[in-house]
């Protein structure tokens, strides 16, 4: 498990270090002079089709840059990410867009319920609020926790109740 830790810190890293070169190249991009085109982009140009219709997303849609996150609530890597990529489209809300794609994996016990969680919330309309909220409390992600988060945030938890149990 040390080994897995290890690998998904050094991913992270990388993560953060390929943010950090967007965010430098949209800042030279943006104080640059009209005339001035900025030659070769030190990015990767990689493209993959990945719907995100329907996913939760902050920034502009019509953001050159979209940023597809696959994250977890527990795990405490993709806690870490969370603000960066909340500084980045707070910086740049025209130019970049993070959209957040559900991806609960089984070694984290409760993960499935903590996604169903911000389904709910996204369905009432507060799913950042939630998203937020639930890496702030990694450690208390048991159903009736989750419920109570659910009702902090003022969400009806009558529909939340409903939403939980539905299988969409």
């Amino acid at each position: 498990q040390l080994d897995v830790l290890r690998e998904q810190s050094n991913v992270l890293a990388s993560q953060s270090e390929l943010l950090e070169a967007l965010v430098d190249e949209l800042r030279r991009k943006t104080t640059a002079a009209p005339s001035d085109h900025g030659g070769g982009s030190p990015l990767p140009r990689r493209r993959m089709k990945i719907s995100v219709d329907g996913a939760p997303s902050q920034g502009a849609v019509s953001a050159p840059v979209t940023i597809i996150v696959f994250s977890d609530f527990p795990c405490p890597h993709c806690a870490t990410m969370a603000p960066v990529l909340e500084r980045v489209v707070r910086t740049y809300p025209n130019q970049v867009r993070v959209v957040f794609k559900h991806c609960p994996t089984p070694s984290h016990a409760r993960a499935l319920d903590a996604h169903k969680t911000s389904a709910a919330a996204s369905i009432q309309g507060r799913f950042w609020e939630m998203h937020d909220f639930l890496f702030a409390h990694q450690d208390n992600l048991a159903t009736t926790d989750l419920r109570q988060h659910a009702g902090m945030l003022g969400l009806n938890l009558e529909q939340y109740d409903e939403d939980i149990l539905s299988s969409e």
